[in-house]
């Protein structure tokens, strides 16, 4: 393999490092690396804990280690001296340590604990198992092995609800929601929020109207009223309006193209028809017009050409917040369909396990957080794990979650 950058520091026991690399280039072979490294420095195998993100990588980390263990117990010395070489093993500490290696398989599977490798999922169902009695979390309960089937028989019993209920709030959402982005993204909304219920419930955490609060924070940042409309605000803006006239007196007196864009305008604000004032003022895509009058138009305005230029560019610019505070609204509409029935259904979902008395990777991972950043129950859970772990080795970052970085970082 070609060697990664940096790979002495990385691999140094008494270092703690942060491995930035693309994909194919080594990572799994340097925390596996790093865990014989660590063994060989004298770390118990039972402090060792590696977390990655599936089983599948979990299991593919599990055989390295045991693969590699066995080539140290049972390969000649020589190649032994290479592997260790290899992974930057001071040639001066070769024959030292040569005794050791050859004894770390017998010491990784006779020992209990072992080096934990594992998901963060386990990890997360780990931790319940060690909470204290007082914190009355459900970890004994059995994992649901039908969490998408569960999850769908949920949301059809929800939508089937709501649609015969259609004066209701959610009802009135369902119908919102699927003129405006069909049943198919319908159903990718609700399957993403329930995926994604631990980041909802960290962020609504402690609220008694999570979704009104959610809502309140989003019209916070897009600096919206959802009460007040774009439109209506255009007719009752005077100094919009008497832009616009004095636009379409000027076109009339204009070339032919230009009358007929100046009638256009004097029968639009004439029938309150903002879309043609929209597409007659700026183009038919919405965007500013090239500044470019005719000899036509220039000689009929003669010195007010100047300020029909600023009456242009100033209706430009308030069309514009028109169609940005339209684009604001409808985010918020579209949130506030899509929060109330994502919401409504992940409380459905919930309930549903609560009657089946089970609970799934998700339940830990939460619950596992809460208990983390508990002041109550944390000290005594983080005494009983750092009495265990001394090193921690985390695969593939960039793919944590903010609550799973939140419960590791609250222990570390």
């Amino acid at each position: 393999m070609s060697e990664p950058l940096h790979i002495p520091a990385a691999l140094d026991p008494a270092r703690s490092v942060v491995v930035e690399a693309c994909a194919g280039s080594g990572k799994t072979w340097l925390l596996v690396s790093r865990m014989i490294r660590l063994l060989l420095a004298g770390a118990q195998p039972g402090e060792l804990l590696a977390i990655t993100f599936t089983r599948k990588a979990a299991q593919e980390m599990t055989d390295r280690l045991h693969a590699w263990l066995r080539v140290l117990a049972l390969d000649s010395d020589e190649a032994v001296r290479d592997f260790l070489r290899e992974r930057k093993i001071d040639e001066t500490e070769l024959d030292a340590l040569l005794p050791r290696a050859r004894g770390l398989l017998e010491t990784v599977l006779t020992a209990s604990p072992g080096p934990t490798i594992t998901t963060f999922h386990g990890w997360f169902l780990d931790l319940l198992k060690r909470a204290p009695l007082e914190a009355g979390l459900p970890w004994g309960a059995p994992l649901l092995d039908r969490t998408r089937q569960l999850q769908i028989e949920v949301r059809d019993a929800q939508l089937d609800a709501w649609a015969r209920a259609p004066e209701s709030p959610e009802g009135a959402a369902l119908r919102a929601l699927l003129g405006e982005i069909g049943e198919s993204n319908l159903y990718a909304l609700l399957k993403n929020f329930m995926d994604a219920r631990a980041e909802w419930w960290a962020y609504t955490n402690g609220s008694d109207n999570p979704v009104e609060e959610a809502l309140d924070t989003l019209r916070t940042r897009l600096g919206i009223e959802p009460d007040i409309d774009p439109d209506a605000a255009f007719w009752h803006d005077a100094d919009a309006l008497r832009r616009t006239e004095g636009i379409a007196s000027a076109l009339l007196s204009g070339g032919k193209q230009e009358a007929e864009r100046g009638e256009a305008l004097v029968a639009a604000l004439a029938a309150r028809d903002l879309e043609t004032v929209l597409k007659k003022v700026l183009t038919s895509t919405l965007e500013r017009r090239v500044w470019k009058p005719t000899k036509a138009l220039q000689a009929a305005l003669g010195d007010r050409l100047g300020q029909y230029q600023r009456d242009t560019e100033s209706l430009e610019t308030r069309l514009f917040e028109v169609l940005e505070a339209r684009t604001a609204q409808r985010i918020w509409q579209l949130n506030r369909h899509g929060l109330l029935l994502g919401h409504a259904v992940v409380a459905a979902y919930q309930a549903a396990k609560i009657r089946q008395g089970v609970v799934d990777f998700t339940d830990a991972e939460w619950q596992a957080a809460k208990l983390l950043q508990d002041d109550t129950l944390r000290p005594l859970l983080a005494l009983k794990l750092d009495a265990q772990v001394r090193h921690v080795l985390l695969d593939e970052f960039q793919d944590t979650n903010p609550l799973q970085w939140q419960a590791l970082t609250a222990w570390l």
